[in-house]
């Protein structure tokens, strides 16, 4: 299993422009990036524009994710 890497939004902004010179196929074999990284990506960012790119992991309650949160 490989590890998950982590971007800052710089380096997604430099990938997104690498990806409109050179191509998204070319962008990805350079960075060892799958296609779906990028799209989705380039839809975050055309939709909300950099804020778009931001880490944005759901947040879980750690009373509900330990399973102690009374169901009555």
């Amino acid at each position: 299993m490989t590890k998950r890497r982590s971007f800052s939004i710089e380096e997604k902004l430099a990938l997104l422009q690498e990806v409109e010179e050179i191509g998204v196929t070319e962008t990805c074999r350079r960075h060892d990036l799958s296609h779906s990284v990028i799209n989705r990506w380039r839809k975050k960012f055309e939709a909300e524009g950099v804020e778009g790119l931001k880490v944005g992991y759901p947040r879980v309650d750690p009373q509900v994710s330990l399973g102690f949160v009374d169901l009555e």
